[in-house]
């Protein structure tokens, strides 16, 4: 199999174009953002794996330790590092989109695709996961939590080229209608 970030499928329509995966915590846009490069012959970023990476620390420790506001600043400074890139496929994290200036970088950057999931369906999914750390802040319950924080940005999540409703979907079937609707 070659390297996906090394050639591929030179005759893709899709070439030297890149899309940004958004979307909620828990919507799949890493498990989805793997298969699109794959099928694409693209590479993959995923911005909290390339923080964790560059920090030397997870997300929640960031989070813990500088807290939101610093976790941002450094998803601002990551877009900014990747102007450059093309045929990649950036899984963003779930509240990227919440600072003005990460949706103009994300916007010049390539095509946004809204990964979109009912918040009963990201509620089942997340309600287990302790690694997440805007979901265990506060008095809100996690149930609370996603919903309004998904209520907050669905706005702008909407303002992406693409939206696909994953609810009824495999990760390989989002894959595709991604692929379709571009």
């Amino acid at each position: 199999m070659p390297d996906p970030c090394r050639g591929g499928l030179q005759t893709h329509p899709l070439r030297a174009m890149n899309l940004l995966l958004t979307g909620f915590m828990g919507v799949g846009k890493s498990t989805i953002g793997r298969l699109l490069a794959r099928r694409l012959g693209y590479c993959l970023l995923d911005t909290d794996t390339e923080i964790e990476r560059q920090q030397d620390c997870t997300i929640a420790d960031i989070f813990r330790d500088a807290g939101e506001i610093r976790f941002r600043d450094l998803e601002t400074r990551l877009l900014e590092s990747l102007q450059s890139v093309q045929n990649t496929i950036i899984a963003t994290g779930g509240g990227m989109v919440v600072r003005e200036q990460n949706r103009a970088l994300m916007q010049s950057l390539g095509k946004r695709v809204y990964l979109r999931t009912p918040p009963a369906h990201l509620i089942g999914r997340l309600s287990r996961d302790k690694h997440r750390p805007l979901l265990h802040q506060g008095e809100e319950t996690p149930e609370q939590r996603v919903t309004r924080l998904l209520n907050e940005r669905e706005p702008i999540y909407m303002e992406a080229e693409v939206v696909v409703d994953t609810q009824h979907l495999t990760p390989a079937q989002t894959a595709t209608e991604i692929i379709r609707k571009l």
